[in-house]
């Protein structure tokens, strides 16, 4: 049984348009400012192997991770969090205290 936070964290994500895979865009974002996996993990705090992995679509990041990674490569943490699939933490709280506000958004984007 799902909790209604993991089921709005579920519907959030399927919602997402995602027109390239996380990994992909993270490269793409990286490379375009001239930064190896390395000093991207150094800067982020985590594991070259992590990077990596996410890159490689093995892995799906931490939102931690997310939010070092925009404040990295100078990207709005939301932005970066919703290309991973990923909704914001205080988004998902939002929507747990008013699941009235769920059925608008789908309306919404319908």
């Amino acid at each position: 049984m799902f909790t209604l936070e993991q089921q709005l964290k579920s519907e959030y994500r399927a919602a997402m348009p995602q027109p390239q895979h996380f990994g992909t865009f993270l490269r793409s974002n990286r490379k375009v400012r001239g930064i190896s996996q390395q000093q991207l993990a150094d800067a982020a705090g985590i594991s070259h192997t992590y990077v990596s992995k996410i890159e490689g679509g093995l892995l799906v990041p931490s939102e931690e991770a997310l939010k070092a990674f925009a404040e990295c490569l100078g990207i709005d943490p939301d932005e970066m969090l919703s290309r991973a699939g990923r909704a914001p933490s205080d988004v998902v709280e939002i929507l747990a205290a008013r699941p009235d506000l769920s059925k608008k958004i789908r309306q919404g984007a319908a």
